[in-house]
């Protein structure tokens, strides 16, 4: 039987688990919708923090997940501000 996460494991399921939720932003962004990301910033924010409180060589380890939903967050904020200017454009030639 398994013991209880620890809290590096609870935070990589967090970090799993976040980019999922990004990545169905992306996919509905995508799709020509708008997503509703509720506290998107907020939740990433909290984990780095709890992330910050690891120890040294459970932060690395959880480096390169965390480096990985940093730039598919970029990503995804570089596609909204492109679909907000083309929505823009499109209104402003009507």
């Amino acid at each position: 039987m398994d013991g209880p996460l620890s809290k590096k494991q609870i935070y990589v399921q967090s970090l799993h688990s976040q980019r999922e939720r990004v990545e169905r932003f992306l996919e509905t962004l995508r799709d020509g919708q708008i997503p509703m990301v509720g506290p998107l910033e907020q939740d990433i924010s909290v984990l780095c923090e709890n992330i910050s409180k690891l120890k040294p060589d459970e932060a690395r380890e959880v480096e390169q997940d965390l480096r990985s939903l940093l730039l598919l967050v970029e990503e995804f904020v570089r596609e909204l501000e492109d679909t907000q200017a083309s929505l823009k454009t499109k209104l402003e030639s009507e």
